[in-house]
């Protein structure tokens, strides 16, 4: 591996094997998904960005802290459209939640505008917009907003097929991740 990574990555938390499965079934419902969760990973999205020459061994600090921090108890909710074209199963936002998330936050120090891929999301909030161009993301700082993605369609999602699934689940597992599509997991990176 070299000394230094660009493109696009992040931390995530690996979903239990019955969760990442029924992330599987829940995409299901949406006609157009172009989410194929037989080719990307169901998780927990902690943080993503485009990095230039982020330094291996600083993104094995954080992903170690990370681990240290596991396990933690996951509470997934509601279903809702955010940006008119993704399903988010969102996450309630507990202090260990959030203890990951600062943590993860660490990767945007070598954030950099990237190739300009990124989703075509609808009707931001003018702080997300100034999040997507500081952090490369729109869901960091207070609009951060824990999910597990179900589905994305370019040409958009008007309504989710069902508003609420409560599950708990444990996670055990951070993962370094290179981000494709739509903020999908091509690959957990070993590091």
């Amino acid at each position: 591996m070299s000394t230094t990574l660009t493109g696009q990555y992040g931390f995530v938390l690996r979903l239990p094997p019955d969760i990442e499965d029924g992330v599987r079934e829940l995409s299901r419902e949406y006609a157009g998904n172009e989410l194929d969760f037989s080719q990307v990973v169901p998780h927990c999205t902690c943080f993503h960005t485009y990095l230039a020459d982020a330094p291996v061994d600083h993104i094995r600090e954080i992903h170690t802290l990370l681990n240290a921090s596991l396990p933690i108890s996951l509470d997934l909710h509601r279903f809702d459209v955010y940006g008119e074209v993704f399903v988010f199963w969102d996450a309630t936002i507990t202090a260990p939640l959030r203890m990951l998330y600062d943590k993860a936050l660490g990767l945007a120090r070598y954030h950099c505008s990237g190739d300009g891929k990124g989703e075509k999301l609808r009707n931001l909030p003018a702080r997300q917009l100034e999040n997507i161009r500081r952090y490369g993301h729109p869901l960091v700082g207070e609009d951060w907003r824990p999910h597990v993605t179900v589905a994305y369609n370019a040409k958009g999602i008007a309504q989710v097929s069902r508003a609420t699934l409560p599950v708990q689940c444990t996670i055990r597992d951070a993962a370094f991740a290179k981000i494709g599509h739509a903020g999908s997991v091509t690959e957990v990176v070993p590091l």
